[in-house]
Parts: structure tokens; C-alpha cells; sequence
């Protein structure tokens, strides 16, 4: 299956053009450092997903790249939590972004719990 096609990729990249978004209207002094890093965060969790994708034989690679997804994505969720907190975006938005966040934590984690349980 190609990786747009997964639904985890789906929530992806309705979260990256949420929190691309929600940058845009960070104030200035916080959009070129957390803003930024933001962005490239997220949009390093795509090559995680392609990479995992691709190791449809190799259970050990998609593993790692399965790993490293959730690394960064901790990473990911540490500054939403941090954004949220000086209040760079609204309730509604915070909410939205939990809700995406929790979803894609689980289908994350079904990926790699059944990939798991095939070795």
C-alpha cells in the first residue's frame, strides 16, 4: 500500500496543515524558534511514516522506523504542550490538536504492536 494511502498518513497531514496554520498567528517572538521547529518536526514524522512503509519485509527496519516515529513525535507533543501553555492558540484549537494527536498515537501504536506480533 502506498503511504498517503494510510490512514495514520491522512491524520498526519491534516495535523501538519493544523499546526502550520496555527504558526502562522504565533506571535513573532515565538514563530521563528517553536513555530519553526514545530513545523520541521512534523514534517520529519512523514519520513518516518515513508521510511516504515517501505520495510514491508524487513520487520526489524519497520520497527526502528516505527520507534524513531514515536521519538520525535513525543518530541512533537512536548511542544504543542509547551505552545499550549503560553497560549499561542485557542481552547478549540488545543482540543483539536489533542484529538488528532491521541488518534494518531493509537494507530501508531496498532502499526507497531501487529508488526510485533508477526516476528
Amino acid at each position: 500500500m502506498n503511504a498517503t494511502q494510510l490512514p495514520v498518513f491522512r491524520k498526519m497531514y491534516d495535523l501538519n496543515l493544523m499546526i502550520i496554520r496555527l504558526v502562522n498567528n504565533f506571535p513573532k517572538q515565538y514563530k521563528y524558534n517553536v513555530g519553526n521547529e514545530l513545523i520541521q518536526t512534523s514534517l520529519r514524522l512523514f519520513k518516518h511514516l515513508f521510511s516504515a512503509n517501505r520495510e514491508y519485509d524487513n520487520k526489524e527496519k519497520r520497527l526502528s522506523h516505527l520507534d524513531n516515529f514515536l521519538n520525535d513525535y513525543d518530541l512533537l507533543k512536548v511542544l504543542i504542550r509547551l505552545a499550549n501553555e503560553e497560549r499561542m492558540f485557542s481552547i478549540k484549537d488545543a482540543s483539536n490538536l489533542a484529538l488528532l494527536t491521541d488518534n494518531i498515537t493509537k494507530q501508531i501504536n496498532g502499526w507497531k504492536n501487529s508488526t510485533e506480533k508477526d516476528e
